[in-house]
Protein backbone atom coordinates (compact mmCIF):
# COMPACT_ATOMS: atom_id res chain seq x y z
CA UNK A 1 0.00 0.00 0.00
CA UNK A 2 2.79 1.96 1.16
CA UNK A 3 4.20 1.75 -1.99
CA UNK A 4 1.43 2.33 -4.58
CA UNK A 5 1.47 5.83 -1.94
CA UNK A 6 4.44 6.72 -3.00
CA UNK A 7 4.04 6.25 -7.13
CA UNK A 8 0.96 8.32 -6.67
CA UNK A 9 2.61 10.82 -4.57
CA UNK A 10 5.70 10.54 -6.81
CA UNK A 11 2.97 10.79 -10.09
CA UNK A 12 1.66 13.83 -8.43
CA UNK A 13 4.46 16.20 -7.71
CA UNK A 14 5.32 15.32 -10.85
CA UNK A 15 2.44 16.65 -12.40
CA UNK A 16 2.68 19.74 -10.52
CA UNK A 17 6.61 19.93 -11.50
CA UNK A 18 5.35 20.28 -15.12
CA UNK A 19 2.71 22.76 -14.40
CA UNK A 20 5.39 24.95 -12.58
CA UNK A 21 7.67 24.40 -15.03
CA UNK A 22 5.20 24.77 -17.89
CA UNK A 23 3.97 28.58 -16.79
CA UNK A 24 7.60 29.57 -18.68
CA UNK A 25 7.69 30.07 -21.68
CA UNK A 26 11.29 30.38 -24.22
CA UNK A 27 11.44 33.38 -26.80
CA UNK A 28 13.77 32.33 -29.17
CA UNK A 29 14.53 35.21 -31.58
CA UNK A 30 16.89 35.12 -35.11
CA UNK A 31 18.44 37.23 -36.87
CA UNK A 32 17.58 40.76 -35.70
CA UNK A 33 19.44 43.18 -37.40
CA UNK A 34 19.24 46.21 -34.70
CA UNK A 35 22.47 48.46 -33.76
CA UNK A 36 21.26 48.04 -29.86
CA UNK A 37 22.98 45.12 -28.14
CA UNK A 38 19.89 44.21 -26.54
CA UNK A 39 16.27 43.08 -27.59
CA UNK A 40 13.38 45.01 -26.02
CA UNK A 41 10.45 42.57 -25.12
CA UNK A 42 7.48 44.63 -23.75
CA UNK A 43 4.09 43.31 -22.82
CA UNK A 44 1.04 44.76 -23.67
CA UNK A 45 -1.29 45.43 -20.27
CA UNK A 46 -2.51 48.11 -18.89
CA UNK A 47 0.72 48.38 -16.74
CA UNK A 48 2.37 49.17 -19.73
CA UNK A 49 0.34 52.77 -19.52
CA UNK A 50 2.91 53.47 -16.21
CA UNK A 51 6.43 53.19 -17.99
CA UNK A 52 8.77 51.02 -16.81
CA UNK A 53 7.06 48.48 -15.16
CA UNK A 54 6.45 45.66 -18.43
CA UNK A 55 9.75 45.94 -20.11
CA UNK A 56 11.95 43.32 -20.66
CA UNK A 57 15.58 43.49 -22.03
CA UNK A 58 17.39 40.20 -24.21
CA UNK A 59 21.07 40.51 -24.47
CA UNK A 60 21.54 40.00 -28.54
CA UNK A 61 24.38 37.40 -29.56
CA UNK A 62 26.96 38.00 -32.14
CA UNK A 63 24.78 36.13 -34.63
CA UNK A 64 21.89 38.19 -34.32
CA UNK A 65 20.10 36.14 -31.79
CA UNK A 66 18.29 36.14 -28.63
CA UNK A 67 16.77 34.06 -26.19
CA UNK A 68 14.69 34.78 -22.95
CA UNK A 69 12.11 33.10 -20.53
CA UNK A 70 9.10 34.87 -19.73
CA UNK A 71 6.82 33.28 -16.62
CA UNK A 72 3.41 33.27 -18.55
CA UNK A 73 0.47 32.72 -16.39
CA UNK A 74 -2.65 33.68 -18.63
CA UNK A 75 -2.41 34.13 -22.48
CA UNK A 76 -0.73 37.62 -22.90
CA UNK A 77 0.37 40.15 -25.98
CA UNK A 78 3.53 41.40 -26.12
CA UNK A 79 5.89 43.05 -28.26
CA UNK A 80 9.40 42.05 -29.75
CA UNK A 81 11.60 45.01 -31.07
CA UNK A 82 8.10 46.53 -32.82
CA UNK A 83 6.68 43.45 -33.66
CA UNK A 84 3.27 42.18 -31.84
CA UNK A 85 3.08 38.21 -30.48
CA UNK A 86 0.62 36.43 -28.42
CA UNK A 87 1.99 34.03 -25.62
CA UNK A 88 0.08 30.97 -23.52
CA UNK A 89 1.53 29.85 -20.56
CA UNK A 90 3.95 27.02 -21.29
CA UNK A 91 4.21 27.30 -25.47
CA UNK A 92 7.71 28.07 -26.72
CA UNK A 93 7.95 30.76 -29.49
CA UNK A 94 10.54 31.28 -32.28
CA UNK A 95 10.50 34.38 -34.10
CA UNK A 96 12.67 35.22 -37.73
CA UNK A 97 13.05 38.13 -39.37
CA UNK A 98 14.10 37.49 -43.04
CA UNK A 99 15.95 40.59 -44.41
CA UNK A 100 15.34 40.25 -48.11
CA UNK A 101 11.53 40.14 -47.52
CA UNK A 102 11.59 42.20 -44.34
CA UNK A 103 8.86 40.08 -43.03
CA UNK A 104 8.92 38.23 -39.85
CA UNK A 105 8.22 34.14 -39.38
CA UNK A 106 6.41 32.47 -36.43
CA UNK A 107 7.10 28.79 -35.16
CA UNK A 108 5.55 27.51 -31.86
CA UNK A 109 1.84 26.59 -30.94
CA UNK A 110 0.71 30.40 -30.98
CA UNK A 111 2.03 31.01 -34.36
CA UNK A 112 -1.16 31.09 -36.29
CA UNK A 113 -2.29 33.74 -33.65
CA UNK A 114 0.83 35.52 -34.42
CA UNK A 115 0.71 35.44 -38.03
CA UNK A 116 -2.79 36.79 -37.89
CA UNK A 117 -1.06 39.94 -36.04
CA UNK A 118 1.42 40.50 -38.48
CA UNK A 119 -0.97 40.14 -41.45
CA UNK A 120 -3.97 42.22 -40.00
CA UNK A 121 -2.56 44.80 -38.00
CA UNK A 122 -4.73 47.62 -36.69
CA UNK A 123 -3.37 51.06 -36.19
CA UNK A 124 -4.68 53.93 -34.02
CA UNK A 125 -3.02 56.73 -35.08
CA UNK A 126 -0.44 57.29 -37.76
CA UNK A 127 -1.54 57.68 -41.36
CA UNK A 128 -4.11 55.40 -40.98
CA UNK A 129 -6.19 56.77 -37.81
CA UNK A 130 -7.82 53.04 -37.19
CA UNK A 131 -10.13 52.80 -40.40
CA UNK A 132 -9.72 55.83 -42.15
CA UNK A 133 -6.71 55.63 -44.03
CA UNK A 134 -5.01 58.77 -43.77
CA UNK A 135 -8.27 59.51 -45.10
CA UNK A 136 -9.12 57.39 -48.08
CA UNK A 137 -11.96 55.58 -46.58
CA UNK A 138 -13.38 59.37 -45.51
CA UNK A 139 -16.32 60.25 -47.12
CA UNK A 140 -18.45 64.12 -47.42
CA UNK A 141 -21.11 63.39 -44.52
CA UNK A 142 -21.00 61.55 -41.97
CA UNK A 143 -23.29 58.89 -42.36
CA UNK A 144 -21.63 57.93 -45.87
CA UNK A 145 -18.28 57.50 -43.79
CA UNK A 146 -20.00 55.45 -41.30
CA UNK A 147 -21.56 53.31 -43.94
CA UNK A 148 -17.87 52.66 -45.62
CA UNK A 149 -15.85 51.91 -41.80
CA UNK A 150 -18.66 49.38 -40.75
CA UNK A 151 -18.39 47.59 -43.85
CA UNK A 152 -14.92 47.52 -43.34
CA UNK A 153 -15.53 46.15 -39.26
CA UNK A 154 -17.77 43.37 -40.95
CA UNK A 155 -15.15 42.67 -43.61
CA UNK A 156 -12.44 42.05 -40.66
CA UNK A 157 -15.06 40.15 -38.43
CA UNK A 158 -15.72 37.52 -41.74
CA UNK A 159 -11.89 37.12 -41.70
CA UNK A 160 -11.48 36.69 -38.05
CA UNK A 161 -14.29 34.38 -37.90
CA UNK A 162 -13.27 32.29 -40.87
CA UNK A 163 -9.70 32.29 -39.66
CA UNK A 164 -9.11 28.33 -38.23
CA UNK A 165 -7.32 27.30 -35.33
CA UNK A 166 -7.04 30.44 -33.57
CA UNK A 167 -7.24 30.19 -29.93
CA UNK A 168 -10.76 31.14 -28.22
CA UNK A 169 -9.01 34.32 -26.08
CA UNK A 170 -7.50 35.38 -29.01
CA UNK A 171 -10.30 35.85 -31.03
CA UNK A 172 -12.30 37.48 -28.48
CA UNK A 173 -9.83 40.05 -28.06
CA UNK A 174 -9.79 40.82 -31.47
CA UNK A 175 -13.34 41.10 -31.69
CA UNK A 176 -13.00 43.72 -29.06
CA UNK A 177 -10.02 45.48 -30.55
CA UNK A 178 -12.07 45.77 -34.10
CA UNK A 179 -15.21 47.52 -32.12
CA UNK A 180 -12.13 49.87 -30.24
CA UNK A 181 -11.18 50.61 -34.12
CA UNK A 182 -14.51 51.06 -34.98
CA UNK A 183 -15.29 54.03 -32.32
CA UNK A 184 -11.35 55.32 -33.01
CA UNK A 185 -12.65 55.55 -36.64
CA UNK A 186 -15.80 57.32 -35.79
CA UNK A 187 -14.54 60.07 -33.62
CA UNK A 188 -11.58 60.89 -35.69
CA UNK A 189 -13.90 61.72 -38.65
CA UNK A 190 -14.48 64.84 -37.29
CA UNK A 191 -10.73 65.42 -38.23
CA UNK A 192 -11.55 65.01 -41.71
CA UNK A 193 -14.98 67.54 -41.68
CA UNK A 194 -15.22 71.06 -42.78
CA UNK A 195 -16.24 71.98 -39.72
CA UNK A 196 -12.87 70.76 -38.04
CA UNK A 197 -11.51 73.90 -35.85
CA UNK A 198 -7.47 73.87 -36.35
CA UNK A 199 -6.11 73.25 -32.32
CA UNK A 200 -3.47 71.31 -30.02
CA UNK A 201 -3.05 67.98 -30.33
CA UNK A 202 -5.82 66.17 -27.51
CA UNK A 203 -7.99 68.94 -27.49
CA UNK A 204 -10.15 67.97 -30.79
CA UNK A 205 -13.40 68.39 -28.76
CA UNK A 206 -12.62 71.42 -26.90
CA UNK A 207 -13.70 73.63 -29.73
CA UNK A 208 -17.55 74.52 -30.09
CA UNK A 209 -17.87 72.33 -33.22
CA UNK A 210 -15.87 69.56 -31.33
CA UNK A 211 -18.31 69.18 -28.82
CA UNK A 212 -21.29 69.65 -31.16
CA UNK A 213 -19.65 66.93 -33.31
CA UNK A 214 -19.10 64.45 -29.92
CA UNK A 215 -22.74 65.15 -28.90
CA UNK A 216 -23.87 64.38 -32.42
CA UNK A 217 -22.06 60.29 -32.26
CA UNK A 218 -23.04 59.83 -28.12
CA UNK A 219 -26.07 57.69 -29.07
CA UNK A 220 -23.79 55.57 -31.53
CA UNK A 221 -20.51 55.44 -29.41
CA UNK A 222 -21.74 55.07 -25.88
CA UNK A 223 -23.27 51.56 -26.58
CA UNK A 224 -20.16 50.14 -28.29
CA UNK A 225 -17.81 52.00 -25.45
CA UNK A 226 -19.95 50.18 -22.62
CA UNK A 227 -19.05 46.50 -24.89
CA UNK A 228 -15.61 47.22 -24.40
CA UNK A 229 -15.74 48.16 -20.71
CA UNK A 230 -17.24 45.30 -19.44
CA UNK A 231 -15.05 42.65 -21.67
CA UNK A 232 -12.47 44.19 -19.16
CA UNK A 233 -9.66 43.77 -21.64
CA UNK A 234 -7.88 46.58 -20.37
CA UNK A 235 -4.82 45.28 -21.09
CA UNK A 236 -5.32 45.85 -24.56
CA UNK A 237 -3.59 49.14 -25.99
CA UNK A 238 -6.22 49.74 -28.42
CA UNK A 239 -8.88 49.26 -26.13
CA UNK A 240 -7.10 51.10 -23.16
CA UNK A 241 -6.65 53.71 -25.22
CA UNK A 242 -10.02 53.89 -27.16
CA UNK A 243 -11.47 53.86 -23.33
CA UNK A 244 -9.30 56.39 -22.13
CA UNK A 245 -10.24 58.71 -25.08
CA UNK A 246 -13.98 58.32 -24.60
CA UNK A 247 -13.80 59.05 -20.69
CA UNK A 248 -11.97 62.13 -21.60
CA UNK A 249 -14.84 63.27 -24.14
CA UNK A 250 -17.72 62.04 -21.23
CA UNK A 251 -18.72 59.49 -23.57
CA UNK A 252 -18.32 56.67 -20.80
CA UNK A 253 -18.14 55.93 -17.44
CA UNK A 254 -17.22 53.21 -15.20
CA UNK A 255 -18.64 51.27 -11.77
CA UNK A 256 -17.15 52.64 -8.66
CA UNK A 257 -15.92 49.20 -8.04
CA UNK A 258 -14.34 47.85 -11.66
CA UNK A 259 -10.82 46.99 -12.84
CA UNK A 260 -11.08 50.18 -14.97
CA UNK A 261 -12.00 52.82 -11.76
CA UNK A 262 -9.14 51.35 -10.30
CA UNK A 263 -6.87 51.94 -13.04
CA UNK A 264 -7.80 55.43 -12.84
CA UNK A 265 -7.05 56.00 -9.72
CA UNK A 266 -4.07 54.61 -9.83
CA UNK A 267 -3.10 56.48 -13.15
CA UNK A 268 -3.92 59.66 -11.45
CA UNK A 269 -2.33 59.25 -8.80
CA UNK A 270 0.89 58.42 -9.95
CA UNK A 271 0.69 61.82 -12.12
CA UNK A 272 -0.08 63.58 -9.47
CA UNK A 273 3.47 61.92 -7.84
CA UNK A 274 5.45 63.85 -10.71
CA UNK A 275 4.66 67.44 -9.12
CA UNK A 276 4.79 66.80 -5.48
CA UNK A 277 5.96 64.84 -2.59
CA UNK A 278 4.16 66.51 0.13
CA UNK A 279 2.94 64.53 2.83
CA UNK A 280 -0.93 64.82 2.12
CA UNK A 281 -0.51 63.31 -1.17
CA UNK A 282 1.42 60.30 0.05
CA UNK A 283 -1.04 60.38 2.93
CA UNK A 284 -4.01 59.80 0.15
CA UNK A 285 -2.07 57.62 -1.61
CA UNK A 286 -1.79 55.14 0.65
CA UNK A 287 -5.18 55.71 1.88
CA UNK A 288 -5.97 54.84 -2.00
CA UNK A 289 -4.02 52.37 -1.83
CA UNK A 290 -5.88 50.28 1.35
CA UNK A 291 -9.22 50.32 -1.06
CA UNK A 292 -7.47 48.57 -4.07
CA UNK A 293 -8.66 44.70 -4.75
CA UNK A 294 -6.48 44.50 -8.14
CA UNK A 295 -3.18 42.82 -7.21
CA UNK A 296 -1.40 44.23 -10.39
CA UNK A 297 -2.35 47.81 -9.83
CA UNK A 298 -1.61 47.03 -5.87
CA UNK A 299 2.28 46.23 -6.91
CA UNK A 300 2.24 48.88 -9.12
CA UNK A 301 1.28 51.59 -6.62
CA UNK A 302 2.69 50.03 -3.64
CA UNK A 303 6.18 50.69 -4.35
CA UNK A 304 5.62 53.78 -5.57
CA UNK A 305 4.66 55.63 -2.80
CA UNK A 306 7.22 53.97 -0.82
CA UNK A 307 9.67 55.52 -3.44
CA UNK A 308 8.04 59.02 -3.22
CA UNK A 309 8.27 58.99 0.72
CA UNK A 310 11.67 59.19 0.29
CA UNK A 311 11.45 62.07 -1.15
CA UNK A 312 9.75 64.21 1.44
CA UNK A 313 11.16 67.69 2.80
CA UNK A 314 13.61 66.79 5.63
CA UNK A 315 14.83 63.22 4.30
CA UNK A 316 17.98 62.32 3.29
CA UNK A 317 18.74 63.00 0.09
CA UNK A 318 19.43 60.06 -2.59
CA UNK A 319 22.87 60.09 -3.26
CA UNK A 320 24.01 58.56 -7.16
CA UNK A 321 27.24 58.47 -9.17
CA UNK A 322 27.71 61.53 -11.89
CA UNK A 323 30.30 61.64 -14.10
CA UNK A 324 32.11 64.50 -15.63
CA UNK A 325 32.85 65.70 -19.17
CA UNK A 326 37.14 64.04 -19.00
CA UNK A 327 34.67 60.79 -17.27
CA UNK A 328 35.72 61.54 -13.59
CA UNK A 329 33.23 59.95 -11.38
CA UNK A 330 31.66 61.89 -8.25
CA UNK A 331 28.96 61.39 -6.01
CA UNK A 332 26.42 63.51 -5.25
CA UNK A 333 27.08 64.05 -1.40
CA UNK A 334 30.77 64.83 -2.18
CA UNK A 335 29.14 68.57 -2.19
CA UNK A 336 27.94 67.81 1.09
CA UNK A 337 27.98 71.02 3.11
CA UNK A 338 26.35 73.51 0.09
CA UNK A 339 23.31 74.19 -0.58
CA UNK A 340 22.75 72.05 -3.66
CA UNK A 341 20.49 73.34 -7.13
CA UNK A 342 20.02 70.28 -9.16
CA UNK A 343 18.87 70.75 -12.88
CA UNK A 344 18.26 67.49 -14.94
CA UNK A 345 17.85 68.08 -18.66
CA UNK A 346 18.40 65.83 -21.45
CA UNK A 347 19.83 67.33 -25.02
CA UNK A 348 16.69 66.66 -26.69
CA UNK A 349 14.16 68.44 -24.31
CA UNK A 350 13.41 71.95 -25.58
CA UNK A 351 11.57 73.28 -22.28
CA UNK A 352 15.18 72.17 -20.74
CA UNK A 353 17.38 74.45 -23.15
CA UNK A 354 14.95 77.47 -21.98
CA UNK A 355 15.55 76.78 -18.40
CA UNK A 356 19.06 77.21 -18.94
CA UNK A 357 19.98 80.87 -18.98
CA UNK A 358 18.28 81.34 -16.04
CA UNK A 359 20.19 79.38 -14.38
CA UNK A 360 23.52 80.84 -15.34
CA UNK A 361 21.79 83.91 -14.12
CA UNK A 362 21.42 82.67 -10.71
CA UNK A 363 24.69 80.53 -10.57
CA UNK A 364 26.07 84.33 -10.71
CA UNK A 365 24.06 85.66 -8.44
CA UNK A 366 24.55 83.15 -5.77
CA UNK A 367 27.75 82.16 -5.38
CA UNK A 368 27.86 80.30 -2.12
CA UNK A 369 24.94 77.70 -3.48
CA UNK A 370 26.29 74.90 -5.72
CA UNK A 371 24.89 74.26 -9.04
CA UNK A 372 24.47 71.05 -10.68
CA UNK A 373 23.67 70.69 -14.09
CA UNK A 374 23.25 66.97 -14.87
CA UNK A 375 22.14 64.87 -18.40
CA UNK A 376 19.96 61.96 -17.97
CA UNK A 377 20.07 61.24 -21.55
CA UNK A 378 19.82 57.42 -22.11
CA UNK A 379 23.12 57.79 -24.38
CA UNK A 380 26.12 59.54 -22.85
CA UNK A 381 27.77 60.24 -26.03
CA UNK A 382 24.88 62.15 -27.27
CA UNK A 383 25.08 64.06 -24.07
CA UNK A 384 29.02 64.93 -25.23
CA UNK A 385 28.08 65.95 -28.57
CA UNK A 386 25.87 68.07 -27.43
CA UNK A 387 28.22 69.60 -25.11
CA UNK A 388 30.54 70.35 -27.55
CA UNK A 389 28.23 73.61 -28.73
CA UNK A 390 26.62 74.39 -25.61
CA UNK A 391 26.66 78.06 -24.39
CA UNK A 392 29.75 78.23 -21.92
CA UNK A 393 29.33 78.88 -18.22
CA UNK A 394 30.85 78.25 -14.60
CA UNK A 395 27.83 75.53 -14.06
CA UNK A 396 28.91 72.38 -13.36
CA UNK A 397 28.15 69.85 -15.86
CA UNK A 398 27.83 65.78 -14.96
CA UNK A 399 25.53 62.80 -16.58
CA UNK A 400 23.97 60.19 -14.72
CA UNK A 401 22.86 56.96 -16.02
CA UNK A 402 18.98 56.82 -16.24
CA UNK A 403 18.79 54.07 -13.51
CA UNK A 404 20.63 56.08 -11.13
CA UNK A 405 18.47 58.83 -11.36
CA UNK A 406 15.26 58.53 -12.84
CA UNK A 407 14.39 55.72 -10.49
CA UNK A 408 15.09 56.90 -7.59
CA UNK A 409 14.58 60.15 -7.71
CA UNK A 410 11.04 59.40 -9.59
CA UNK A 411 12.17 61.65 -12.57
CA UNK A 412 10.00 61.26 -15.47
CA UNK A 413 9.11 64.82 -16.90
CA UNK A 414 12.07 66.99 -17.62
CA UNK A 415 13.13 69.64 -16.52
CA UNK A 416 13.31 68.64 -13.27
CA UNK A 417 14.61 70.95 -10.41
CA UNK A 418 15.89 69.40 -6.78
CA UNK A 419 17.23 71.60 -3.93
CA UNK A 420 19.35 70.23 -0.95
CA UNK A 421 20.10 71.61 2.07
CA UNK A 422 23.71 71.93 3.40
CA UNK A 423 23.45 68.56 5.76
CA UNK A 424 22.18 67.05 2.75
CA UNK A 425 18.61 66.52 3.29
CA UNK A 426 16.19 67.17 0.86
CA UNK A 427 14.55 71.06 0.48
CA UNK A 428 12.28 70.52 -1.88
CA UNK A 429 12.43 67.24 -4.79
CA UNK A 430 10.18 69.14 -7.12
CA UNK A 431 11.61 72.35 -6.53
CA UNK A 432 10.72 75.57 -8.70
CA UNK A 433 12.35 76.37 -11.98
CA UNK A 434 15.04 79.14 -12.56
CA UNK A 435 12.41 81.39 -14.16
CA UNK A 436 9.56 80.55 -11.44
CA UNK A 437 9.06 83.14 -9.03
CA UNK A 438 9.72 81.65 -5.35
CA UNK A 439 12.95 80.23 -6.53
CA UNK A 440 15.27 83.17 -5.50
CA UNK A 441 13.81 83.32 -1.46
CA UNK A 442 14.33 79.42 -1.02
CA UNK A 443 18.26 80.55 -2.53
CA UNK A 444 17.81 83.28 0.03
CA UNK A 445 16.75 81.10 3.17
CA UNK A 446 19.37 78.13 3.06
CA UNK A 447 22.14 79.31 1.62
Amino acid sequence: MLKYFIIIAALFLGSCQEQIKNKFVKINGYNFLTREKSIRLAKDNAASSFDEFTEKLANKNQDNSFEMDLDIKHPEFWSVDGTRIYLMPGENLEISYDTISKTYSYKGETEEECEFLDKHGMYIYGRDLSFLYDGKTVRKSFEETKTVIDSIVTQKLQVLNNTKGLDEHFVSVQRMRIIAHQVNSYLNYYMFSENYETCSMGDEYETESGRIFIESTRNLVEPLVQDLVKSAYIGVFDIRWVVDRCKSNHLTNFPEKSIWAEFYIVKDLLKCFDDSASAELIAEAREKLAALTYNDFINILKPEIEKLAALESGKPAIDFIIDDIEGKETKLSSYKGKLIYIDFWASWCGPCKQEFPHFVELKNKYKDVVFLSISIDRRQEAWLKFMEHKQKSDVLQYHASRENALITWKISLIPRFILIDKDFKIIDAYAPRPSDEGIEDLLSKYK
